[in-house]
């Protein structure tokens, strides 16, 4: 993604609630809101935002997000991990 872009991260599986998202690495000064999954990729370009997703069991999972440089070459908006605990983590564009 590039420098402010947003995009809304959902959940599956696992305990299917209570699904809480934060951001594990913030390379790029990102926000996230904690109910939504509702991101929004800081100002910083040429890193990555590690994602974290914990249901009301707390069983776990991750997204990685890459955060371009101006001028940089968008590929994917995201990438995902292996899911963990059997559930998986999915991604829509806003």
């Amino acid at each position: 993604l590039v420098p402010g872009a947003e995009q809304v991260f959902t959940a599956s599986g696992g305990s299917g609630t209570g699904f809480t998202w934060t951001l594990e690495e913030n390379a790029s000064g990102a926000t996230i809101d904690a109910a939504s999954g509702a991101y929004v990729a800081g100002p910083t370009g040429g890193g990555i935002d590690t994602l974290l997703v914990t249901d009301s069991l707390g069983n776990t999972a991750r997204a990685t997000v890459s955060v371009v440089a101006p001028g940089g070459i968008v590929g994917p908006p995201y990438s995902q991990r292996p899911p963990v605990s059997g559930w998986a983590l999915g991604c829509s564009a806003t």
